[in-house]
């Protein structure tokens, strides 16, 4: 199981462990080269991952789901929908709401990992999307009511 050759190139080949080793070793490299401090880094990469996996299979998020309120929003509670937002944008929804809200919370906080998570935002679009709702045209509006 791993320590062989690759016959092509002659280079070892890695057991899974060791290629985790690896893989994680490179992350902890990567982490110590960023210019915000590994802790914050890390911190926001388990963010990032929880409020990922809490994606619904369509695209947007529970606008009941008091983790994901404690994690995005500044007092740990979804905000109400501006009445402004409500008749200008037709965000009645606070599932509309909501995804608005976490699209612009992974750009603003999660910015190393865009990579990471351009899938999850993408999808989210798509959904507001599907709901008459444009990302681009709304994100401003939206920025004062996510943490930063």
């Amino acid at each position: 199981m791993g320590g062989g050759f690759n016959n092509q190139f002659n280079q070892p080949q890695l057991s899974q462990q060791q290629s985790s080793l690896l893989s994680n070793y490179e992350i902890t490299k990567e982490i110590q080269n960023q210019p915000q401090s590994p802790q914050k880094t890390m911190q926001s990469r388990r963010a990032y991952l929880d409020v990922a996996l809490k994606q619904k299979f369509k695209g947007y998020w529970d606008s009941n789901d008091v983790e994901l309120w404690n994690i995005i929003f500044k007092d740990g509670r979804l905000p109400e929908i501006p009445q402004e937002i409500q008749i200008n944008a037709n965000i009645t929804s606070n599932e509309v709401w909501i995804t608005l809200l976490v699209l612009i919370w992974l750009e603003l906080i999660c910015q190393t990992d865009r990579k990471a998570w351009s899938l999850v935002h993408q999808k989210g679009c798509e959904w507001l999307k599907g709901h008459g709702v444009e990302y681009e045209t709304l994100k401003d509006i939206g920025i004062p009511f996510v943490k930063q």
